[in-house]
């Protein structure tokens, strides 16, 4: 509508004068709601005076184009030589100062009258505060007293007001004037204006410093909502929330959400613009983690159109490239040859030697080869033990002549940092090493306590001579918690089998994944080179019948008596706290007792003195204590019941023969 208007005041009978002002206005009213390129084609319309000067130096300088509004400026500045407005203008073309600009930025703050003039210097020094804190704090102080004459001046005189309080290490009055501040803000803007947009952003920037992490959350998303609205505008100013939204869940490691708003970021800006590229960059590497690979191979392929050969982010990207063609079954083996390994870093070469395992192709490998790795090996310690662990334990490989060079000296694996321990005498895995090879169970498979089941595998990916299998018994997790390598570290697994040969299928009991439920359970395969795989999606264990029900007593009918006080019914009992089994020993006669509690489905079974004998024979029981003292009380981490899940139930037994089941079932959940 506005540049409508333009065209019917340019063909309009107003005079010249009428006429520049009215596009002034309409540059102006454009300026304020963002739309800074349509202001300078306005602009351009316009004559050479110095009001419509300022406004395209100060348009030019929205779209970061810093040189074009500098030489503008310069221009403008020897035809005004006198001017202190241009003076003051001069220095919002720069984002940095020497030491001795603060004294002339001072000087041309003190002698200019204009006061939205002054208040933009002021927001951009501060924007820019990290690299000139004293000048920042020197102004804001200077200013701080200020009768503000606006909403506008009000909130960022309280912003900057914040921001000195954080400094000061006062920051809970920082906190409370930011809430305020936003407060006051949202009732005097417009809710879509651009300007409470820019003061969410920044008050997002001041809540991170004062650790207000949820305020912080709250703040970009307000900002990213407004500059939403307002696109095509502000695209700029969008690109930058979302970026900060990824690096927020970055660091609070909620990988998948970071990932989601990089991506976000990412259809906002150019492909060749060298923040874009770092986003690119970050996405590859991050697809990479979260499995992503479709995502890898996007971004790798655009940042590799335009990045810098040969540089360490170079082969970083190459690497997560072909790694993404191995899981899609897309990779040309011979393409790994044709990396220089002299250009890689040590981190990188290790790297490249686990894709030629993971390919098949470490016996291919020529002398010329090896040696060049043994050369490497001498200062790369995790390389060597890579490649020992590999010729010692890959079969028919050529290559155990260089063993002697290898280990002449001590080889560490991976930094802890990188790798951990599933389990107890476990072999430890990292990241790089996660392989796709599980095809049994699949997502909803149906496992059955007591009917052996297959587990099926590909052998060639999961390279390596045996394998251990293990079961998650972390069973209140996020759904995606399993894509994130970072958050396997906090789930419990429990190893239900190792040292199998490694030929691609193994039988095995459910039983002893030693827990039940539905959808809830995945399987981890992991090789003695350390190679792993996680099966798709989540499995259930069901109840079933068997002979070995795991009883070492004989259960008499008529030696059933109600005497177990806790757990009761839908109690929960978090492992690595201390809880206490309670009973009632004057009515479980005997001197000592045995604990059991039930691996299997509670239905049927019943408790106090409707306990139906013939379903408890048919149940699975695990054994978890025996001898103990007949006191009426035991204490114990709930970790000794070897399981996970919501449908428990105790059994005590006397030496006398005397037994007792617990009410209706109780929960084992991991630590609260």
């Amino acid at each position: 509508m506005l540049l409508a208007g333009v065209e019917q005041v340019m063909q309009s009978q107003l005079s010249p004068k009428n006429q520049q002002s009215v596009l002034l206005t309409v540059a102006q009213s454009l300026y304020l709601h963002g739309n800074f390129t349509a202001a300078l084609d306005i602009l351009a319309l316009c004559d050479s005076s110095i009001d419509m000067q300022i406004l395209k130096i100060k348009s030019l300088i929205k779209l970061n184009q810093q040189q074009k509004a500098r030489i503008l400026w310069q221009k403008l500045s020897q035809q005004n030589p006198q001017n202190s407005n241009i003076k003051l203008l001069g220095w919002l073309t720069k984002d940095s100062y020497l030491a001795g600009d603060i004294k002339q930025i001072k000087i041309a703050f003190q002698n200019s009258d204009a006061s939205e003039l002054k208040l933009e210097l002021l927001i951009h020094i501060f924007t820019h505060r990290d690299n000139h804190p004293i000048l920042s704090r020197q102004l804001i102080l200077e200013n701080e007293n200020t009768t503000a004459t606006s909403a506008s001046q009000k909130a960022w005189q309280s912003l900057m007001k914040s921001s000195l309080l954080i400094e000061d290490n006062q920051i809970d009055q920082a906190i409370k004037l930011l809430d305020s501040t936003l407060k006051n803000a949202a009732n005097n803007y417009h809710p879509l204006h651009c300007e409470l947009a820019k003061l969410n952003h920044f008050a997002a920037n001041l809540y991170a410093q004062a650790g207000a992490q949820l305020a912080q959350e709250q703040a970009l998303n307000k900002a990213m909502f407004i500059y939403q609205q307002l696109l095509p505008n502000f695209e700029h100013e969008l690109s930058t929330v979302l970026y900060e939204q990824y690096q927020y869940y970055l660091k609070e490691r909620d990988y998948l959400q970071a990932n989601n708003f990089l991506n976000k970021q990412l259809l906002h800006c150019s492909t060749s613009d060298q923040k874009c590229m770092k986003g690119r960059y970050e996405s590859t590497m991050l697809g990479l983690s979260l499995r992503k690979y479709s995502q890898t191979l996007k971004n790798a392929e655009l940042w590799l159109a335009n990045g810098t050969q040969q540089s360490s982010q170079y082969y970083d990207i190459t690497l997560a490239k072909y790694t993404a063609q191995y899981e899609q079954n897309t990779l040309n083996k011979t393409a790994l040859f044709d990396i220089d390994l002299t250009q890689l870093s040590k981190q990188q070469q290790v790297q490249w030697l686990e894709l030629v395992i993971k390919t098949n192709m470490f016996n291919t490998l020529t002398s010329q080869q090896m040696q060049q790795l043994i050369v490497y090996a001498k200062s790369n310690s995790p390389l060597a033990f890579e490649l020992i662990a590999t010729i010692n334990k890959l079969n028919n490989n050529p290559h155990t002549q260089w063993l002697a060079q290898l280990e002449k000296q001590n080889h560490i694996s991976h930094s802890t940092k990188n790798q951990f321990s599933p389990a107890r005498d476990i072999n430890a895995i990292s990241e790089t090493k996660r392989v796709s090879s599980i095809t049994a169970p699949k997502h909803a498979s149906q496992l059955k306590i007591g009917s052996e089941f297959t587990i099926e595998w590909d052998s060639k990916r999961l390279i390596g001579n045996t394998i251990s299998v293990l079961v998650n018994h972390t069973v209140n997790y996020k759904v995606n918690s399993f894509d994130d390598f970072n958050n396997l570290k906090k789930i419990d697994w429990h190893p239900a089998a190792t040292n199998l040969k490694n030929t691609g299928t193994a039988q095995i009991d459910p039983y002893h994944f030693m827990a039940n439920g539905t959808n809830r359970f995945k399987l981890m395969l992991i090789s003695d080179l350390g190679y792993w795989s996680l099966s798709d999606g989540f499995f259930s264990i069901a109840s079933g019948k068997t002979v070995d029900n795991g009883l070492e007593h004989f259960l008499l009918k008529d030696k059933l008596v109600t005497t177990i006080i806790t757990p009761k019914a839908l109690d929960i009992y978090p492992v690595g706290q201390q809880k206490t089994i309670t009973w009632n020993a004057n009515k479980l006669y005997g001197q000592t007792v045995a604990m059991y509690v039930l691996h299997d489905d509670s239905r049927g079974i019943g408790d106090k003195q409707q306990v139906d004998l013939n379903i408890v024979n048919n149940r699975r029981w695990y054994q978890f204590a025996e001898e103990l003292p007949n006191t009426g009380e035991f204490n114990l981490d709930p970790a000794l019941f070897n399981g996970r899940g919501n449908n428990y139930k105790i059994l005590i037994v006397s030496d006398l023969g005397y037994w007792s089941v617990s009410d209706k079932r109780f929960s084992v959940v991991n630590p609260l």
